[in-house]
């Protein structure tokens, strides 16, 4: 029997340093999810989203400012807010923004691009901004967009909008464990695993919507899993048909 701690030590041979793994908390709510930006400061805004791709608000950024987690965004006649995605989501069911408003009320300031599709944020969802931080959902499939190719998000505020949002996070949620297709919860995790690239391979284990140490230690502790052993298609990184250790350090290459 191969130990964690040597196989481990042995992948990350080459690398500046030792690599220490360990299994945290993850905060999952039952639900896979797609972290597109949640303004903590890592990255930092703007310039890069938790994506690894653009994110900018153009004449807005000069004013924004990030406090708290969240994006402050006070427009007057006009502005935008955009980040790109650039990967299939067809994992996920909606599109969900955390948001608070100065007065309440802001969705019906706003136009919401999310792919190809743009209409009043007001159309696209049933759900108010409030003064308190609330979750917005846009559920894709009803709003049309084509789920395997979006591109971007963006907010536009009308050129006869005043006011000021805080907007504290941008996902898309209601994945795999919600009722989609993909596989099931591995290990002690409750949220499915996702595919954060779109290649269709599922290096996301714990559902937290990025890969990372805590997903190499999942696939290291349930390689023999049928959570893993029962849906191969989704976890053969390598291609070879199986379950194995040189699948393990293709997903700790990518961490």
């Amino acid at each position: 029997m191969i130990r964690r701690r040597t196989f481990i030590k042995g992948v990350s041979t080459g690398v500046a340093g030792t690599a220490i793994l360990a299994t945290t908390a993850s905060g999952q709510s039952g639900e896979s999810a797609l972290v597109v930006d949640d303004f903590d400061g890592d990255p930092g805004w703007p310039g890069e989203n938790d994506l690894g791709e653009w994110t900018d608000a153009g004449d807005l950024a000069e004013e924004a400012t990030v406090t708290d987690g969240a994006l402050r965004l006070s427009y007057d006649g006009g502005g935008w807010y955009g980040t790109n995605v650039g990967r299939d989501v067809s994992a996920y069911q909606r599109l969900e923004l955390d948001v608070r408003g100065a007065d309440g009320g802001e969705e019906g300031d706003v136009r919401l691009e999310v792919g190809s599709v743009e209409d009043a944020l007001s159309e696209l969802t049933g759900d108010d901004v409030g003064t308190s931080l609330s979750t917005v959902a846009v559920d894709l499939e009803a709003a049309g967009v084509d789920r395997t190719a979006v591109d971007d998000v963006w907010l536009t505020f009308g050129p006869e909008a005043n006011g000021r949002v805080d907007l504290a996070a941008v996902r898309f949620a209601g994945g795999d464990g919600d009722g989609g297709d993909g596989p099931p919860p591995v290990g002690r995790n409750d949220a499915s695993p996702t595919d954060p690239d779109g290649d269709g391979e599922y290096e996301d284990l714990n559902g937290n919507g990025e890969v990372d140490y805590d997903d190499v230690v999942t696939y290291f502790d349930n390689m023999e899993s049928d959570a893993m052993t029962d849906n191969v298609e989704y976890y053969d990184y390598n291609g070879n048909g199986d379950v194995d250790y040189a699948d393990l350090v293709d997903l700790f290459g990518e961490v």
